[in-house]
């Protein structure tokens, strides 16, 4: 994609692009990490070879401009040991300026729209006089900050829900939503729990908010100290069990009929050994109607109601697998190209992550797929930017329709300021191109440009060189 493009000396540059050959540049690669250093001064969680696992961006910087800015991303492919991934270099085919913390075009600019680096917290940046000038940066009050996956706007940055957290339990979890901490959606606890913010806890009041309404499971009640629910167990004798549906112990049957509780959730009853009944197949603790793995179901979490075979996905920062599947991650698609965003994984049984493929959920002309535009994104997310559609293109400032022989990008054809052909002699003068005459030094002969460089051509004898007005040359 388009980069960072900012000013530097106008000189210095048009030195540069004169002795080098292409004007072109590259950055440097990143210099690695410190794995150890706790940038937050606050220890952070300690890992097994000593360092700290990283809770912000901000603690994984190494404060080089032109190695990218770092992430905090722990368990991303690439993170160092707390959790810290190399930035991306800003200026990968720009001059960059470590000092002055820029990068600036070898061979200028002549529109702002060649300047954009389509970063929104930087500010807009401008072409002017020739080379692109920085933006004034999204300005914000502490502790918020210019949040550019939000589209540039003041927040707290996060990359999980943890960055959110207040401190504060009852009035709910702060979420991380979209690079930027997003309020509670509800309180921590529901009715008919209640709130005790000293505890961290959703206690009971009284007995009544224990009660679940079941038999088998036990008597319910609330210890009001702990604020937690106590159970007295219903205990059948042996050779009986326990009826949900009927609130009583079963003994002798001499059909299924007998031992069936009307509730499916809690296994399968069946009459067995002349006469004695038993649960056979199946438990379902969460009563999400499957039975756990553990008895022979498929629900791979037997605690939570909400997951569940054939459940809706969600995408969540947690990875959680609603759906019992590893291989599904949510299907959020907020540019409605059907492509899901990159974002959306679901943790494999190696630990590994299975995500979406789009690499930009917020453009619907980029996703797996598509076909690549000479637009400075990366269309197909194959990880390259205008591969087989930018062509070379010389620097014409004059638009006289030859370039400098000398500054050559690949780039979109028909781009502001760039022709498809070389060979100008004077990019200053839309009169003076691949072969155009001007005056010789001694007037009496002519220059002609070929191929960028002035050859020199007498005039006839008895003439001489006269300068045109729109600095070409004669011979009269």
């Amino acid at each position: 994609m388009p980069t960072v493009r900012r000013a530097k000396l106008a000189g210095g540059l048009l030195a540069a692009c004169a002795l080098v050959a292409g004007c072109k540049s590259s950055a440097s690669p990143p210099p690695p990490i410190d794995a150890g250093r706790d940038a937050a001064g606050d220890g952070g969680v300690v890992t097994r070879d000593g360092g700290s696992s990283c809770s912000a961006p901000s603690e994984c910087q190494d404060g080089l401009f032109c190695n990218g800015a770092e992430a905090c991303a722990p368990g991303a492919p690439g993170a160092d040991p707390r959790g810290c991934v190399a930035g991306t270099p800003p200026c990968p085919s720009d001059v960059c300026d470590e000092t002055a913390a820029m990068c600036s075009r070898s061979c200028g600019c002549d529109t702002d729209a060649e300047c954009d680096d389509h970063v929104a917290c930087n500010g807009v940046e401008r072409c002017t006089a020739s080379f692109c000038a920085p933006g004034a940066p999204v300005s914000c009050t502490s502790p918020e900050t210019c949040v550019e996956t939000a589209g540039g706007v003041c927040g707290i940055a996060c990359a999980r829900d943890t960055d959110c957290d207040d401190g504060t339990f009852c009035n709910g979890a702060e979420r991380c939503d979209g690079g930027r901490c997003a309020p509670p959606r509800s309180a921590a606890c529901a009715a008919p729990w209640v709130c005790f913010e000293d505890a961290d806890l959703c206690g009971c009041a009284d007995s009544s908010a224990c009660d679940d309404g079941l038999f088998c499971d036990g008597l319910e009640g609330c210890n009001t100290t702990s604020h937690r629910c106590m159970t007295l167990p219903v205990t059948c004798s042996s050779g009986s069990i326990c009826l949900e549906g009927r609130d009583r112990c079963q003994s002798s049957c001499t059909v299924d009929a007998d031992c069936d509780d009307g509730r499916p959730w809690t296994g399968v009853e069946q009459c067995v050994f002349g006469g004695v009944c038993r649960v056979t197949m199946g438990y379902d603790g969460d009563a999400d109607m499957f039975f756990s793995r553990a008895t022979g179901g498929n629900d791979c979490d037997d605690t939570n109601g909400a997951i569940y075979p054939f459940a809706t996905e969600i995408c969540d920062t947690m990875n959680v697998d609603e759906d019992c599947d590893p291989a599904t991650f949510g299907a959020r698609d907020a540019d409605s190209d059907g492509a899901v965003d990159q974002a959306c994984c679901n943790v494999q049984g190696d630990a590994s992550l299975v995500c979406g493929s789009d690499c930009d959920d917020s453009r619907m002309t980029v996703h797996p797929g598509a076909t690549e535009t000479c637009d400075g994104f990366d269309n197909d997310c194959n990880g390259a930017v205008d591969e087989g559609v930018a062509v070379p293109m010389y620097r014409d400032h004059d638009g006289d329709g030859s370039g400098q022989t000398g500054c050559m990008e690949m780039r979109c054809a028909g781009a502001p300021g760039w022709s498809t052909a070389a060979g100008d002699c004077d990019d200053a003068n839309s009169s003076i191109h691949e072969g155009s005459t001007t005056c010789a030094a001694d007037g009496m002969g002519t220059r002609v440009c070929r191929g960028g460089d002035w050859m020199p051509m007498p005039c006839s004898p008895g003439t001489s060189c006269h300068p045109q007005p729109d600095g070409t040359g004669l011979c009269l």
